[in-house]
C-alpha cells in the first residue's frame, strides 16, 4: 500500500510540475497570431485569473529582455525609451 501512496504523491508531483511549465512558459498549445496591435493567442479552456497573466507579462518582458529585439531596440530608442517600450508589452484578456 505504501508504494500506491507514493506513486500517486509522485504523479501529482508531476502534473503540478507540468501547470507550473505553463505558467512559467507562454509558448504552448492554442491558436497564436500576430497582426499590427499585437500577438494573440487563443487557449483552451476557463479564463485564467489575472495572476496568471501577471505572470506571463514578467516572462513575456523578461524573455524579450534577454532576445536579440531588446539589443535592437536600445540601439535605436535608447536604454529608457526601450524601457518604456517593454512596459507597454503585456499580456492582457480581451472578449
Amino acid at each position: 500500500m505504501g508504494k500506491k501512496k507514493n506513486k500517486r504523491s509522485k504523479n501529482k508531483l508531476k502534473k503540478d510540475k507540468r501547470k507550473q511549465n505553463i505558467v512559467n512558459n507562454p509558448h504552448f498549445g492554442g491558436l497564436n497570431w500576430m497582426d499590427k496591435e499585437g500577438l494573440y493567442a487563443i487557449l483552451p479552456g476557463e479564463a485564467p485569473s489575472e495572476e496568471f497573466f501577471e505572470l506571463w507579462t514578467e516572462n513575456f518582458q523578461k524573455e524579450l529582455r534577454n532576445s536579440a529585439l531588446w539589443n535592437e531596440m536600445v540601439a535605436k530608442f535608447g536604454e529608457e525609451e526601450a524601457e518604456k517600450l517593454l512596459k507597454q508589452c503585456q499580456v492582457q484578456l480581451r472578449k
